[in-house]
């Protein structure tokens, strides 16, 4: 899906490890310095996912 279709689409929140093959709507990032980990219309995984809560929990700046 575009990023465009991702973010103009009907939408509602998850928890985060509900996620598993959903698509993204959002961007999840580390910022700084704003490198994302995922993008708009981008397929969650379960190595994206243990990466988002890994970063969290050593403490970098996870926004998203």
């Amino acid at each position: 899906m575009s990023i465009c279709e991702a973010m103009d689409a009907n939408t509602g929140r998850t928890a985060l490890q509900n996620t598993v093959g959903k698509v993204s709507a959002e961007f999840i990032y580390l910022y700084p310095p704003g490198i994302p980990i995922i993008t708009p219309g981008e397929c969650m995984t379960e190595e994206i996912i243990r990466q988002v809560l890994y970063d969290r929990d050593i403490g970098l700046p996870v926004q998203g």
